[in-house]
């Protein structure tokens, strides 16, 4: 029996260590619009459109990017965010960029980084984590 026990208090040891550091996720977190509720899924629908429209005319323009069949074809930007009791958004995370197969510039991610500063969410969103996997690629 002692045995049995010691066994058990080792694997639990074992299973603390190994997701000790691992993210947990829960009902405040979105990963994709398809997990919402269609009130929520259509606020959703919106920042998506304000920022890419945000993208093409203003920060592609500024940056001097094109993104085409001719030239660069892709632009990846991984981030995450928490939208605050005001309903900004603010930054967690962000992964490296890449922008034609190269890691954006610093002055490339700040500037990306103020689209997203200037949206602002309802409160059905206030205190959610989002994850925001911004990808614009062209099949050419």
């Amino acid at each position: 029996m002692k045995k049995n026990i010691l066994l058990f208090l080792i694997f639990m040891g074992c299973y603390a260590v190994i997701f000790a550091g691992e993210k947990t996720t829960d009902g405040d977190t979105i990963k994709s619009r398809y997990t919402l509720d269609s009130a929520r899924k259509a606020e959703y629908g919106k920042f998506e459109d304000t920022f890419t429209s945000w993208f093409h005319k203003k920060y592609c323009v500024k940056m001097k990017i094109k993104i085409s069949c001719n030239g660069c074809s892709r632009f990846y930007f991984p981030v995450t965010f928490k939208i605050d009791e005001k309903g900004k958004i603010v930054i967690t995370e962000t992964n490296p960029g890449l922008f034609c197969g190269k890691e954006l510039t610093e002055k490339q991610k700040t500037e990306f980084v103020k689209g997203f500063q200037s949206i602002v969410f309802s409160k059905l969103f206030y205190g959610r984590v989002v994850f925001f996997n911004f990808n614009r690629a062209l099949s050419c």
